[in-house]
């Protein structure tokens, strides 16, 4: 199986494509979740 034809990394290709999905690119991405989440508030009545 190609592993660089992989719709889950295709996404965003950092650094190099070819290089394996590392453990801390997940925390990096889950951080970054927590702070889009931070700065950008959604409340109940409004969606964007």
């Amino acid at each position: 199986m190609p592993k660089r034809r992989d719709p889950s990394r295709t996404s965003k290709p950092r650094g190099g494509a070819d290089e394996p999905p590392r453990p801390e690119q997940s925390a990096v991405e889950r951080a970054l979740e927590r702070v889009l989440e931070r700065l950008k508030p959604k409340p109940p009545r409004k969606g964007t």
